[in-house]
């Protein structure tokens, strides 16, 4: 009997592991380095990873050489970036800027419209990502750094198998004009009370504009972006709770036909 009684305290634990698992930072980014999109970027930038797992910031191959090599780079972030990331001197920025003075198309300067991905570091095996928000500081400014007359937004998706799996949009951000720092934060859980042994995190940036007569090209800033959550066990498949519920009511035939021989 005591037997029995252990195998349904093992089935009630293994159901309910991970479930107080506590949020922490999992990734973030601090943008210290000095980097354009003239080279492919390092995994990880200076000030990068924090936490456990990490991860990892990407894009697709077409943003770098010839192609959109002015589009995206980093500079100086003119701001104090709190805590987070107390080094960090620099943002990361993705323009559509006028060059074509200088001999260089405007397929190389325009970032509307083109991904970038923030990649979380496998959890391990038998692990797995939940209560996942993402926060992080936003600027729209002009190349020139004069204040910006208008509004851009970052359109943000998740997947749960890879950086070439299906998206799901979570949220759509406006950043607003007049060179202002401004805060964003997922607000809610992405994964919505699910869980995810993979996850990869799109933005798209739209409503850069080119030229307003004034000046001669937009941009947004982003820094310290963390991706915030726990890594827990990884909750069963239906099979292997049917498998539980199996075990468990086999537990209790044993335990009442103990006490009625009894």
């Amino acid at each position: 009997m005591k037997n029995a009684h252990k195998l349904i305290l093992a089935a009630a634990a293994f159901v309910f592991a991970g479930s107080f698992a506590q949020a922490e930072v999992l990734a973030g980014w601090g943008f210290s380095t000095s980097w354009t999109g003239t080279s492919t970027p390092p995994s990880q930038l200076a000030n990068s990873s924090i936490g456990t797992p990490g991860g990892t910031l990407s894009f697709p191959e077409s943003w770098f050489g010839s192609t959109l090599a002015n589009a995206v780079g980093t500079s100086s972030s003119n701001y104090d970036p709190e805590e987070l990331f107390p080094g960090s001197t620099r943002s990361i920025y993705f323009q559509n800027v006028d060059l074509t003075g200088l001999g260089v198309p405007d397929s190389a300067n325009d970032a509307n419209d083109k991904p970038f991905y923030f990649t979380l570091n496998n959890p391990g095996a038998g692990m797995a990502f939940e209560d996942i928000t993402l926060s992080y500081y936003a600027q729209i400014t002009y190349a020139a750094g004069n204040p910006a007359y208008g509004s851009a937004t970052i359109t943000w998706a998740y997947s749960l198998t890879g950086i070439d799996g299906v998206y799901t949009d979570f949220a759509t951000d406006t950043v607003d004009e007049n060179n202002v720092w401004q805060t964003f934060l997922s607000g809610s859980d992405i994964l919505d009370g699910g869980q995810a042994e993979s996850l990869t995190l799109r933005a798209i940036v739209n409503g850069l504009d080119l030229n307003d007569g004034i000046n001669t090209g937009e941009l947004i800033r982003l820094d310290s972006l963390t991706i915030n959550g726990t890594v827990a066990e990884a909750v069963p498949e239906p099979s292997t709770y049917a498998l539980l519920a199996g075990t468990l009511t086999l537990a209790g035939v044993i335990i009442r036909r103990r006490r009625n021989r009894a």
